[in-house]
């Protein structure tokens, strides 16, 4: 299991894109200190909010359709690619030191995955041999295992 892998596995996170209506500029939810996302009470729906100038999507528009923002594309991205995102953000994505705290970050998941998979394995073998031993009563956890 590669890391990429493991963290896809683990933490998915949205990536939301908004687009400004006016000049069709696009931007992902977050960015901006001012973002604000609502589950609408009524219909359930998701709505975007841009607090410093009160304009979002359709729930709080009062206004014309070239005006206000719309949702884009929404999919997910893993933790790496979030990390790639702030570096892109700040550009210092292809900074020598970036890529080296990058590295480092993926060499402590991948120590802490391989523990992790050890610690299971060991689980799942103390359990095996509990089943095939002799103390083991299945009735104690299914009274009805005899049924099936």
């Amino acid at each position: 299991m590669t890391v990429i892998h493991m963290i896809d596995d683990v933490v998915r996170i949205p990536k939301i894109t908004i687009i400004d209506n006016y000049d069709k500029h696009e931007t992902y939810v977050g960015w901006d200190q001012h973002d604000e996302l609502e589950i609408d009470d009524k219909t359930g729906g998701l709505h975007y909010r841009n607090l410093q100038n009160c304009e979002g999507t359709s729930k709080y528009k009062d206004k014309t359709d070239s005006e206000g923002y719309s949702f884009g594309k929404i999919e997910y991205i893993n933790f790496l690619q979030l990390l790639d995102m702030q570096a892109e953000h700040l550009k210092c994505k292809d900074d020598g030191e970036y890529q080296i705290l990058k590295e480092k970050i993926i060499e402590y998941f991948s120590e802490k995955q391989k523990e992790l998979e050890e610690e299971r394995q060991k689980m799942f073998e103390k359990t095996f041999k509990f089943i095939k031993s002799d103390e083991y009563d299945p009735s104690e956890f299914d009274p009805d295992w005899d049924k099936i």
